[in-house]
């Protein structure tokens, strides 16, 4: 699949996404805007229902009550003569239970002139019942827009919540479940067609790989066949040592790609046995790979350990420390300078192998030791390999319970460090 396809698709699901959360929410709002206002509406015909009934009640007083029209004319009458606290909290308790309203609330009858709370069952809500959304006026029972019923319900707001939480939690349950889904279904597609694109190069660089060697030897062995050749056995051993040696290095590339796969296995099996690491490095050192004869490498060695035994398996050891020492002349431009050393701290056994090569970038350093990733230089086959060197390397180490760090700088070379217990 295209790159460019890929990001349209993940364009188009983002939006499809948003959109779904978008119309969720707003329908969430909708509906508590719709529930705030029916429970606003049944507070209201509760409070009115609850002055109608007190002005039943005092029909029949004609110094209180002279019938409920445009003016209420009452003189010298105080309200405590037309409404008994008593009454009125009877009243609207009996009406908030017939509507079904149960959230805690506190009343109060205040004087909009005076702002002041004539009676009611109020504490520490005065302000709040005078300003709250539910007020109806007492026209009917006293002086003509004076006096005012008000009701707060302090938990209005969460008792709404509550009641909508199981649609409101379920709401973002699923919100988050799909954005997670989303996510990994996103980060698994360009996570697979990042590997796919590795094993691409992978592919292309070991046929190139596999390529040189093959040539190598069809062409020397078409100059065998050459019946003036066979006469000189200079000429013979000579052409039949460049063979060998192709045939080693082909081989020895069939099997590093087959050792890959053979550590993807979780049943793999090391042969460990105690020895010591300062004659084994000596020893790959000594016998560095012929094809580096010509680098001019230089070595440095500082064994400054004084306990350099290990448990490990030996013939994987030597195969990670000379991947890392042909990473390191690889990766040289020019007379490379490898420094190799060792020392003891915590019964551990530290290895250390810093070149003066190309370095690696900060973006690349955290992928290196990735199956069959390569540092981008370019041209895929500018520097031997697969890819699968220092993946091969951090699967042994991890096999053997040790730990490897790298700390490297563009254009100052890099330090692998090996930590072993003892």
């Amino acid at each position: 699949m295209k790159k460019k396809t890929i990001y349209i698709i993940i364009l188009i699901t983002s939006l499809s996404l948003a959109g779904i959360m978008f119309t969720q929410f707003f329908w969430i709002q909708k509906s508590y805007y719709l529930r705030q206002e029916q429970f606003n509406n049944k507070v209201k015909v509760a409070l009115k229902s609850s002055v109608n009934q007190l002005i039943e009640y005092n029909r029949g007083n004609q110094d209180t009550v002279k019938m409920c029209n445009s003016f209420c004319h009452l003189s010298k009458v105080n309200i405590h003569q037309v409404i008994n606290p008593s009454l009125l909290d009877s009243v609207i308790h009996d009406e908030f239970k017939y509507y079904q309203i149960e959230d805690y609330f506190e009343y109060g009858i205040f004087c909009s002139k005076s702002d002041s709370m004539i009676m009611g069952n109020y504490e520490k809500y005065k302000s709040e019942i005078m300003t709250s959304p539910h007020i109806t006026s007492l026209t009917c029972l006293w002086q003509k827009d004076c006096y005012y019923l008000g009701v707060f319900f302090p938990d209005s707001k969460m008792e709404l919540f509550k009641e909508m939480g199981i649609w409101f939690i379920g709401s973002i349950v699923f919100i988050i479940v799909s954005i997670t889904s989303f996510s990994i279904t996103i980060l698994s597609l360009l996570r697979q067609k990042k590997i796919g694109e590795m094993k691409n190069d992978f592919i292309n660089n070991m046929t190139h790989e596999f390529k040189t060697p093959i040539s190598t030897i069809s062409l020397t062995s078409e100059i065998l066949m050459n019946s003036s050749i066979a006469e000189n056995a200079d000429k013979v051993q000579r052409y039949a040592k460049v063979i060998y040696e192709e045939n080693n290095r082909l081989k020895s590339q069939v099997d590093k790609v087959l050792q890959t796969a053979t550590l993807e296995k979780d049943s793999y099996h090391l042969t460990k046995t105690s020895f010591d690491v300062h004659p084994v490095i000596r020893d790959l050192i000594k016998n560095c790979p012929a094809q580096f004869k010509d680098c001019n490498v230089e070595f440095s060695i500082n064994f400054g350990a004084k306990q350099s035994e290990i448990y490990a398996d030996i013939v994987h050891f030597e195969n990670i420390i000379s991947s890392l020492i042909d990473n390191a002349i690889k990766y040289s431009i020019k007379n490379p300078k490898i420094e190799i050393s060792t020392e003891n701290k915590n019964n551990l056994l530290f290895i250390e192998i810093k070149d003066n090569g190309i370095g690696i970038s900060k973006e690349n350093i955290n992928n290196i030791f990735k199956q069959f990733y390569r540092v981008p230089t370019g041209n895929i086959h500018d520097v031997k390999g697969f890819g699968i060197g220092l993946y091969y390397v951090k699967r042994i180490v991890d096999l053997h319970n040790a730990t490897i760090e790298v700390k490297s700088e563009l254009n100052k070379g890099s330090i692998f460090k090996i930590t072993f217990e003892q």
